[in-house]
């Protein structure tokens, strides 16, 4: 996708932006009398978005074109641990979620239907959902427990070399 500013006087007034749609489908030579520079991106060889941070670019004017030249630096520890405690609450939502969804199983006639392994699942199961926080150091690699009731997906029916439908 091509960027472009809008440059007066070989001045950056705007950008990089995508193209106005008025002007999209002019040729380059038009949009550059019109002020309207395609921007050539001047990207770091790594980029680690939980680590580093994409600083704004330094743009440079040329005849036809403006180079945008990116640079990062590292996030600092302040940042790493508000990115980790943003992480934290997506995963106790979501934990949440699970545990919401699970507490029909505890309403007490469905609770006395179930054997006695079925009851211990369930226990062990919600307590696991309840430890993720505890039980997972690192909120970009938690585990989460499955469910008593998960059923993993058959695989698909495909035909095999003589057409027959198989498992």
């Amino acid at each position: 996708m091509d960027l472009y500013c809008n440059v007066v006087n070989n001045e950056v007034i705007s950008g990089p932006q995508l193209l106005p749609p008025m002007f999209e489908g002019f040729p380059e030579e038009v949009l550059v009398s019109k002020g309207w520079y395609k921007v050539e991106r001047v990207l770091p060889t790594t980029f680690h978005d939980r680590t580093e941070f994409m600083l704004p670019p330094v743009l440079e004017v040329f005849n036809t074109y403006v180079r945008a030249t990116y640079t990062k630096r590292d996030k600092t520890v302040e940042e790493l641990a508000a990115q980790d405690n943003a992480k934290w609450e997506e995963v106790r939502r979501y934990r949440n979620e699970l545990l919401t969804q699970s507490d029909y199983i505890t309403i007490i006639d469905r609770w006395n239907g179930l054997t006695e392994e079925k009851r211990t699942a369930w226990t062990v199961y919600r307590q696991a959902l309840r430890d993720v926080p505890q039980t997972n150091p690192d909120p970009w690699n938690v585990m989460i427990p499955v469910s008593p009731d998960y059923v993993p997906p058959k695989p698909p029916k495909h035909p095999d070399m003589s057409g027959a439908i198989r498992e």
